[in-house]
């Protein structure tokens, strides 16, 4: 008797994408063999057939046996399977059907999470897809329900002791990051950032694509506690971050936030260098930050309100930014006054007022909060209205040197 070629018939059937071809070839290796490893490459290649032509009932079937098999087969035979069943997803755009299908091979997997460990490890994958593409599609209730679901699995598995399904980890938790900032749950997003943070770091591969959320993520965060240094640092890696992985809107848009707080800082070096900024100068937004740096570069506060009212105020779309608005121009305002009050000893309120375009009870808040924060040697006269330093503090950045000609 002639041995039967397990190989070239499958490559047949591939080739073809007959079911029944696939079919002969499971009920050839039960007669023939002790293995089922060619069954297991058939009942993946028909799970996919059937995924293609939305045949939902075969594809449960034939998925169930696949799963079944999956303990049975040497990892070299099933190290692309759920790959490629999930690359199939990809080309999927009905929701409905996506969702339905993710579910079936999610409690799929479940059921059988306890018979291999790699049945873990493509469950968490699956899982990640999904999540994906419920941001993908903004599904945010059903996105809170699945992560839920995928953190109660991880509880249950033994995660340290494996850096594939550690790495899945610091996915979820990236993946829990963006959805509590869809919630605005911004205590558990802060709680995450530190964990997401600190699992980063212990990784063997660097992933630019992680990296870039999670230090999105931190930036938001340090600049909601108005540690802007801090918060510039995070931006610019996350710039470099988004531009090392190709996504150069969110590049954009970190460089947005960069330029901001490195005003508010008073950074006198490039955000990034010229080179790294010649794709984004097209930008209409990104234009009027550069010019609001420049203008607070040279001291110029009549250019920084009318860039300011003209253009950021009514041309700035990004949430983030227009949720920062107030807490910027405050911050803004603050260090001009410093500014100025650095180069001369004595200054009026009226002056400061009709300045900065602010009325004297908000004037009077900065100058006593500038006060409270570290500078003893202003001393504020409500009587005669006027501000004062008790010695002189010319400027030393050179760029802030204008500040010096007042």
């Amino acid at each position: 008797e002639d041995e039967i070629n397990f190989d070239d018939l499958l490559l047949e059937a591939v080739s073809s994408k007959e079911v029944s071809k696939f079919e002969e070839i499971i009920e050839l290796e039960k007669s023939n063999s002790n293995t089922c490893q060619y069954s297991f490459s058939c009942y993946e290649k028909m799970s996919i057939i059937y995924l293609e032509q939305r045949k939902v009932q075969e594809f449960t079937g034939s998925f169930t046996k696949l799963v079944e098999l999956y303990p049975k087969v040497e990892y070299n035979f099933k190290m692309d399977t759920m790959r490629d069943i999930n690359l199939a997803l990809t080309y999927i755009n009905d929701y409905d059907y996506l969702s339905e299908i993710c579910r079936i091979i999610i409690d799929g997997l479940f059921d059988r999470i306890k018979e291999d460990k790699s049945i873990a490890r493509e469950l968490l994958n699956t899982g990640i897809l999904f999540s994906k593409n419920l941001i993908r599609w903004e599904k945010v209730e059903m996105l809170g329900e699945l992560l839920e679901e995928m953190f109660d699995i991880m509880d249950r598995l033994d995660i340290e002791s494996d850096e594939t399904m550690k790495n899945s980890k610091l996915e979820f938790i990236v993946l829990k990051i963006q959805y509590c900032n869809f919630k605005g749950l911004t205590n558990e997003a802060k709680a995450l950032y530190f964990e997401a943070d600190s699992l980063n770091k212990e990784k063997n591969i660097f992933d630019n694509t992680l990296s870039s959320i999670i230090n999105e993520q931190g930036g938001k965060l340090y600049m909601s506690q108005r540690n802007y240094e801090k918060a510039l640092e995070k931006f610019k890696q996350a710039f470099y971050n988004y531009q090392e992985s190709g996504n150069h809107d969110k590049a954009k848009i970190m460089l947005k936030y960069s330029i901001l707080n490195s005003i508010i800082v008073r950074n006198s070096k490039s955000v990034v260098s010229v080179d790294e900024t010649k794709l984004y100068l097209d930008d209409t937004q990104l234009s009027a930050l550069f010019e609001l740096k420049k203008a607070y570069e040279n001291a110029n506060i009549d250019a920084i309100n009318e860039i300011w009212n003209d253009k950021i105020k009514k041309i700035e779309t990004d949430e983030f930014i227009i949720n920062q608005l107030n807490d910027i121009l405050h911050e803004i305002r603050l260090n001009y006054i410093k500014m100025k009050l650095s180069a001369y000893r004595v200054c009026k309120f009226d002056t400061l007022v009709q300045e900065l375009g602010v009325d004297l009870e908000y004037l009077v808040s900065i100058l006593l909060e500038i006060v409270s924060m570290d500078d003893q040697t202003m001393k504020i006269n409500f009587t005669e209205s006027y501000v004062r330093v008790a010695e002189p503090n010319l400027a030393k950045d050179s760029i802030y040197s204008n500040v010096n000609k007042w």
